[in-house]
């Protein structure tokens, strides 16, 4: 993240303490969303595997 405060700026160690908080907030918020999408897209893998074992079961039990 690219930090937009100026060295020279009052106050500026503890704006930039508190906007690196804010960027690892942030930075934790997407990983959170991109681990939930990664175990949506792997149980909707898991399903079409599952339902391949499924059938064939179905079908050998049809025989």
């Amino acid at each position: 993240m690219v930090s937009y405060l100026s060295a020279g700026q009052a106050g500026y160690f503890a704006l930039r303490q508190q906007e690196k908080e804010q960027n690892r907030a942030k930075e934790y918020d997407e990983m959170l969303v991109s681990r939930a999408a990664i175990a949506r897209a792997s149980h909707f893998a898991g399903v079409r595997k599952r339902a391949r074992v499924v059938r064939r079961a179905f079908q050998q039990a049809a025989e």
